[in-house]
């Protein structure tokens, strides 16, 4: 999906990280769309969901990213189109990024862009380009491993720039072993909307109302 704007094509990315303080539940969130996004993969199939490991190297994460291959064809039986793309849900920010690596950040910042990848690595001849790399991340971390890990100078460079940074510290107090019920009908329409979104494919538009909020 993209939207055209004066720079070119715009892709609607997103690298979320959801903040707080340990006991505020960021893991029970990112567990349970690490769960509802498991659903939409399928080893069989080459062009379902990609879902990446809990933990990537650099190195790693551009290797998925390049077996995350998508193939779209459209209705009219038109030109068929392909693309890469990969999701990270990280239930800890710190099994991602253990400490303060310069090139992992780069590479999520060059990826996120959206515009064509390539990489050669000495010694293995390997040599490749990702036309079209599409990646989406949502992690969960605590304020002092940012503070901890991240140098002054990283909070106004290209990866925090890109991320939404969500956070809370209310604690919610619920009784230990009170079972936690889902709604049947619930689950089972979010998991249909995800399968409708993850099968979009084109140019997206804003009315005119919101180009001129915007």
């Amino acid at each position: 999906l993209w939207i055209k704007t004066s720079i070119g094509n715009l892709y609607p990315n997103l690298y979320v990280v959801l903040v707080g303080p340990p006991g505020v539940g960021k893991t029970l969130m990112t567990s349970q769309v690490r769960n509802f996004l498991y659903t939409l993969t399928d080893e069989k199939d080459q062009n379902a969901f990609h879902l990446a490991a809990a933990s990537e190297t650099h190195a790693s994460l551009v290797d998925s990213l390049k077996d995350a291959t998508r193939r779209y064809i459209p209705p009219d039986m038109g030109e068929i189109q392909n693309y890469n793309a990969l999701t990270l849900v990280s239930n800890e920010l710190g099994v991602l990024l253990p400490e303060y690596d310069p090139a992992m950040m780069s590479k999520l910042t060059d990826l996120y862009d959206g515009y064509p990848y390539s990489e050669r690595r000495r010694g293995n001849n390997i040599n490749f380009t990702i036309p079209s790399p599409t990646i989406n991340m949502i992690a969960a971390t605590t304020p002092s491993f940012l503070v901890d890990t991240l140098p002054e100078g990283a909070w106004d460079q290209g990866f925090l720039s890109r991320s939404m940074l969500a956070f809370s510290a209310e604690t919610m107090y619920r009784d230990l072993f009170t079972d936690i019920k889902f709604q049947d009908v619930l689950v089972r329409e979010l998991g249909e909307d995800l399968r409708r979104i993850f099968a979009l494919y084109g140019k997206m538009s804003f009315t005119d109302e919101a180009v001129s909020a915007i």
